[in-house]
C-alpha cells in the first residue's frame, strides 16, 4: 500500500497523501465508538474511544532538540482496557504515531496500519455491542 514519510521539504506544512487518506477515514467516523488495537513492541493496547474530534500534529522538536514525529491525535472519551479492567482514556484523547506510516488495509469498516513504532488496527464498535 502507501508509505508516508509525512513533510515535503519544499512545503513545510503539507501532509503525504497516506496521511490525509487517513485523517480523512477518522473524520467519517466521527460521533462513533472506535476499538483501537495497537501492538508495540510484544505489548498489544485496546482502547475504545467515541470519536469527537481528530487532530493532526506534525513534527515537533524540543527543547533538547529530540523530535517528536507527527501524530494524528483523536479527541472523545473513552477508555484503555487491560483484561477485565478498563482506565478512562488520559485526557480524553489517543494518538497515533505516523512517523513511516504504512497503510495496509483501509476500507469503510476497517484500517490496518503499520508505523515506525507500531502496529494499529481500528474498527467502529456497532451501537448494539455499546
Amino acid at each position: 500500500m502507501q508509505k508516508g514519510h509525512l513533510a515535503d521539504p519544499e512545503h513545510p506544512g503539507s501532509i503525504e497523501p497516506v496521511i490525509l487518506q487517513l485523517k480523512d477515514w477518522f473524520q467519517n467516523h466521527t460521533h462513533r465508538m472506535l476499538l483501537i488495537r495497537k501492538q508495540e513492541d510484544g505489548d498489544r493496547d485496546v482502547v475504545r474511544i467515541q470519536l469527537d474530534e481528530v487532530g493532526y500534529r506534525p513534527n515537533q522538536r524540543s527543547i533538547d532538540g529530540y523530535v517528536d514525529g507527527p501524530k494524528l491525535v483523536l479527541h472523545g472519551t473513552g477508555a484503555v482496557v487491560t483484561g477485565a479492567v478498563e482506565r478512562p482514556l488520559p485526557g480524553e484523547r489517543y494518538e497515533i504515531s505516523l512517523g513511516g506510516v504504512e497503510l495496509r488495509q483501509m476500507d469503510a469498516e476497517y484500517v490496518k496500519m503499520q508505523s515506525d513504532r507500531a502496529q494499529y488496527e481500528v474498527t467502529p464498535i456497532p451501537s448494539h455491542r455499546l
